[in-house]
């Protein structure tokens, strides 16, 4: 299976966008690039289409997350998809008119190039502020899209009732907030390839729980429901693990200070965060009103540590088992849950099977084989489909 791979090479702060060159090098080594970090200026500045004259033919083209597939041509469109990768990304150093003049060639392009089938990488994408135009986009195409299918997404109607007097993310963008993206992915799963969040070897732990030193974090921003969970802990005496540092880079870049575009700095950010869920017995998350599905419900039973969390959409269907690999919590009862348990013997437990969970499930490896096992079909002309079923992964075929 030739497969050819458009987009920058940059880095960002969640791993998931750049980890997906290493996810298909896993399982495709042949794999070719085309884009600025990952060949030299002049042969970019020639073009898609060149390339895949001189070194095709390939039978699949995946278009990466920095890649704004679905955005607009348009110079202020396209100047703002620029200016994100040069101010929040780890990047080799290549120029933002090399973004730029990329960016254009291939919006352009890929339509036409001769290569049949076309997947686009939709891991990173806000899909509520999605809209009938970016879905049409990807019906035209004809293309397949990599990410969580319907059953990681649920209509406006369905979130919590008081999710835009609280939360500020969704205030901000409540006019530009529709069920397009929820619809698509009910009406098309076939054009799906379901994957969601995956972690790499080196964050697992295998740190026993008694020898941890906090009894409870909870990282990441400050959603919601996580607000609610630091208030219930206010007032308790047990261990909270600190995150200076995630308020540190907040307020860095806040001040227009470019912590999230050094390497070190990044490393920094991530190695401190891996620290704190290897180092606390157990970790409380939650994703946001839409109930997307964080990385931090692989992330947190990796290392080790035992998940606590209020259930994102298609959390059964992942595998999640309440008291057996994870605790499902109400977020202002986290205190008396972690409280009762930390010391409950059967926590380690059940810290075991949440990450041996992940490990079988939800890791690189695991990842990329569910999605080539996808591409293998969509190749074949059988790909009906993929879906979760109670901690397994699925792929529907046409016979």
């Amino acid at each position: 299976m030739n497969i050819l791979y458009l987009d920058v090479n940059a880095q960002y702060l969640n791993p998931t966008a750049a980890l997906l060159p290493q996810l298909f090098l896993s399982r495709f080594p042949s794999m070719k690039f085309f884009g600025p970090g990952y060949l030299d200026k002049e042969t970019i500045s020639a073009g898609v289409a060149r390339w895949v004259d001189a070194n095709g033919p390939y039978d699949i083209v995946i278009l990466g997350p920095n890649t704004p597939f679905l955005g607009s041509l348009t110079d202020d469109a396209l100047q703002k998809n620029v200016e994100f990768v040069m101010k929040y990304m780890v990047t080799p150093g290549f120029s933002a008119r090399l973004v730029e003049k990329f960016f254009r060639d291939v919006l352009v392009a890929v339509s036409r190039l001769p290569i049949r089938h076309k997947v686009v990488s939709g891991l990173s994408l806000d899909s509520y502020a999605s809209t009938q135009e970016q879905v049409d986009k990807i019906l035209e195409a004809g293309a397949f899209l990599l990410g969580p299918n319907h059953q990681f997404s649920r209509r406006i109607e369905e979130w919590p009732n008081d999710i835009f007097l609280r939360e500020k993310h969704y205030q901000k963008k409540k006019e530009r907030l529709t069920d397009a993206w929820h619809d698509f992915l009910v009406a098309n799963p076939d054009r799906v390839i379901t994957a969601c969040h995956y972690v790499l070897p080196h964050e697992f732990s295998m740190a026993v729980l008694a020898e941890r030193r906090w009894d409870v974090a909870i990282p990441g921003a400050e959603y919601v429901l996580r607000r609610d969970a630091i208030v219930s802990l206010e007032a308790s005496n047990l261990g909270v693990a600190p995150k200076k540092y995630f308020h540190f880079f907040r307020l860095a870049n806040r001040l227009g200070l470019p912590v999230y575009r050094h390497y070190l700095l990044v490393r920094l950010y991530n190695h401190l965060f891996q620290r704190t869920l290897a180092t606390s017995r157990m970790v409380y998350t939650s994703s946001g009103g839409s109930g997307n599905v964080p990385r931090k419900y692989f992330e947190i039973p990796a290392a080790g540590a035992a998940l606590v969390c209020t259930p994102c959409n298609g959390f059964g269907d992942l595998g999640f088992r309440d008291y057996v690999n994870c605790i499902v919590a109400d977020p202002a009862n986290l205190a008396s849950v972690v409280a009762r348990m930390r010391h409950d013997q059967s926590l380690q437990g059940i810290a075991d099977a949440g990450r041996q969970l992940v490990m079988r499930h939800h890791s690189i490896y695991a990842r990329s084989e569910q999605i080539a096992r996808c591409l293998r079909a969509i190749i074949s002309g059988t790909y009906a489909g993929s879906r979760w079923e109670c901690g397994e992964f699925c792929i529907l075929e046409t016979t």
